[in-house]
């Protein structure tokens, strides 16, 4: 796997706090919350401490969460920018007994050394990375290398069948809306330039050939982008939202449609 264009990484470093700022935005915190909605389950289960890749963490918003909650936690990120704002967040928002938790390394997980061990992992988190890496499968392969045989790897990705839609409610264009059903890269509103995007079942058949089984699909965010700015800066408004999506989330037929698919996956024996 090659390393991500010079250009995204730019991008990365130059939108680092227009991307926290959105993390702290309510359409934000709802992807960030309902995420974890998902894994937090998967983590409590048994018990245990964790040790967890966040590849392509950016600027922390699961690992220094895990770290604060005693797992250890390596945040894999090649933006320079976003990793130095996780620092800053990790001192903020990790007790000092549990900062040794996180490690913070530059680079991309091709490029993961310094002591990191062929199975080492017991969960591994890659959300919205596939959509600017150079070669996803790659990326999926490589996490396979560093996941325990019983690990769970959480992966999300943008849904392509959601664009659509989105895009004739909110812009009210039809033949924009068309022109994207069957259009891999579209539009990045955070970045600039574009994304891939993807349908369903290319993330699965991808995660087969990776060596991972799908266990759980999850829609995040189903209907909330369709809903008002102002309603959602509201306490109640963001509340009752997320209670609707937690009611969508694993339901289909609404679930395919979500602007994100969380997919919990496992490696096969």
């Amino acid at each position: 796997m090659k390393a991500p264009p010079a250009r995204v990484v730019e991008l990365f470093d130059r939108d680092a706090i227009n991307f926290e700022q959105y993390l702290q935005s309510p359409l934000g915190r709802l992807r960030t919350e309902l995420i974890w909605s998902g894994i937090a389950p998967l983590l409590e289960r048994n018990r245990q401490t964790h040790r967890v890749l966040d590849v392509g963490g950016g600027t922390g918003a699961f690992a220094i969460r895990l770290a604060a909650d005693g797992h250890r936690v390596v945040l894999l990120d090649p933006s320079q920018a976003m990793l130095e704002l996780a620092r800053s967040k990790a001192k903020r928002h990790v007790p000092a007994k549990q900062r040794g938790n996180l490690r913070v390394k530059k680079g991309t997980i091709n490029e993961l050394t310094g002591g990191a061990r062929i199975g080492q992992f017991s969960t591994v988190l890659c959300h919205n990375i596939l959509e600017y890496a150079v070669g996803p499968q790659q990326v999926l392969d490589r996490i396979r290398q560093f996941i325990q045989d019983d690990g769970c790897l959480s992966l999300a990705v943008a849904n392509r069948d959601a664009e659509p839609m989105r895009t004739l409610v909110n812009r009210q264009d039809p033949h924009a809306a068309r022109q994207l059903l069957a259009k891999s890269l579209q539009p990045s509103s955070l970045f600039g330039g574009y994304r891939r995007v993807f349908a369903l079942q290319e993330i699965v058949e991808m995660l087969d050939k990776a060596g991972f089984y799908c266990f759980e699909v999850r829609g995040v965010r189903v209907a909330c982008d369709f809903l008002s700015q102002e309603l959602l800066e509201q306490h109640d408004g963001w509340r009752a939202a997320y209670a609707l999506e937690q009611d969508l989330i694993d339901r289909p037929p609404h679930k395919y449609l979500a602007r994100y698919l969380h997919l919990l996956a496992r490696p096969r024996a």
